[in-house]
């Protein structure tokens, strides 16, 4: 007891003495009293309720800075957000980040986090640096337009002058030899006129297709940043991973086990009579559904398990470091824990419930072939009569 006390208090320390020095030294006394050959039951009884008390304030203050980070990370992407609130791109990726950043919270869902963090962050600076470039032609553009409008019309007004001298000394003229050279620098006149003008035409039909051009990349960078928000790994939704997200977390999983030998398992969920619920409730019940089933599956799984949305109302679960036998209980936990939290429409209580597939992803095999395993095994529970979990 006294040598499982010590481990307990042992494995605990660098977490909740990680700023407090005080802690730590009697977490350390502590421990080292526990592994002695015999212990005085005053001494110990006393000096284990020193560290509770301890703790429990070193335990507050984790608790509080926890809080406080996960409160300014989420001002932070509601700042960003409003920022640019005109950006559809952007206000879907500060959504699903604010989702993501929801608790419970673990290290892998951090590492999600942080490469989401990261794609947003490179993608929009990208894009900006695009789009800075598109506008810097498009003024560059419009400025060498004024500039010639400007040249126009004191080249115009110049020509305007020559016009009306050529005109006033026409009047004085007396006979065809006095006309003569005044016609012919009319002439003259005439033709500079004539290629100025078609000169400034070509240069601003130059710049007028110079600034479509600019136009048509800021509206091509504006669709690619539509397009972009597919890239988003979390579901709008119910804030779980979507297909996309799933995908990266099953690679990482995999890599990670195959370096360290480990196992790993996917569950495919599906949930029963959702066509029905649909009809019944109407869809934005549905909806509402979904996001139950996701908000119960947080709080229900395992630090190191997964959750995504693969579509429609199927979901799927990864469990890494874990046996078939062992997912199949994660996910019977998981009905349990669904069935204890009824779904609320309204004053409604509602059921819901969700039939599963577990099966052990394989070194030698595609992800789309472990998914067909696990959404047989699910098919197998549906006929079973539903709520029901199989292995594959």
């Amino acid at each position: 007891m006294a040598e499982q006390t010590a481990r307990l208090i042992d494995v605990g320390l660098p977490l909740v003495a990680a700023d407090d020095a005080r802690l730590r030294e009697m977490g350390e006394e502590l421990v080292r009293y526990l592994r002695l050959e015999q212990q005085h039951a005053p001494t110990l009884r006393r000096m284990l309720a020193d560290y509770a008390y301890r703790l429990s304030f070193g335990v507050e203050e984790q608790l509080g800075v926890r809080q406080a980070l996960l409160g300014l990370l989420r001002q932070v992407f509601d700042h960003i957000d409003a920022i640019s609130p005109d950006n559809h791109w952007l206000r879907q990726q500060m959504q699903a980040l604010v989702q993501a950043a929801e608790p419970p919270l673990s290290q892998r869902r951090l590492e999600d986090l942080q490469s989401q963090l990261k794609d947003v962050i490179v993608k929009q600076a990208e894009a900006r640096e695009q789009t800075v470039h598109a506008q810097a032609l498009m003024r560059e553009t419009l400025a060498t337009f004024l500039e010639r409008l400007a040249q126009t019309a004191t080249s115009t007004g110049q020509y305007q002058a020559k016009f009306e001298a050529c005109a006033q000394a026409l009047e004085r003229a007396d006979s065809l030899t006095d006309m003569a050279p005044v016609v012919q620098d009319a002439i003259q006149t005439a033709r500079a006129f004539a290629v100025d003008t078609q000169r400034v035409a070509d240069e601003l039909t130059e710049l007028r297709d110079r600034a479509d051009r600019a136009e048509a990349e800021v509206q091509r960078l504006r669709a690619e940043l539509d397009q972009m928000a597919e890239l988003v790994t979390h579901d709008l939704l119910t804030g779980v991973l979507n297909r996309k997200g799933l995908a990266s977390a099953i690679d990482r999983e995999t890599r990670r086990a195959e370096r360290t030998g480990t196992r790993v398992c996917i569950a495919l969920l599906d949930v029963d009579d959702f066509k029905r619920l649909n009809d019944t409730l109407g869809h934005l019940a549905g909806d509402a559904a979904l996001k139950h089933l996701a908000d119960v599956a947080r709080r229900s799984l395992r630090p190191q398990d997964t959750i995504g949305r693969y579509g429609g109302e199927e979901f799927i679960i990864v469990l890494p470091d874990t046996t078939p036998e062992e997912a199949a209980g994660v996910v019977q936990r998981l009905q349990r824990d669904l069935s204890a939290h009824l779904f609320l429409q309204g004053e409604q209580k509602v059921l819901i419930t969700f039939s599963a597939g577990v099966t052990e992803l394989r070194h030698d095999e595609s992800v789309e072939a472990a998914i067909a395993r696990a959404d047989a095994a699910m098919y197998r529970a549906k006929r079973a009569g539903k709520n029901r979990v199989m292995t594959e």
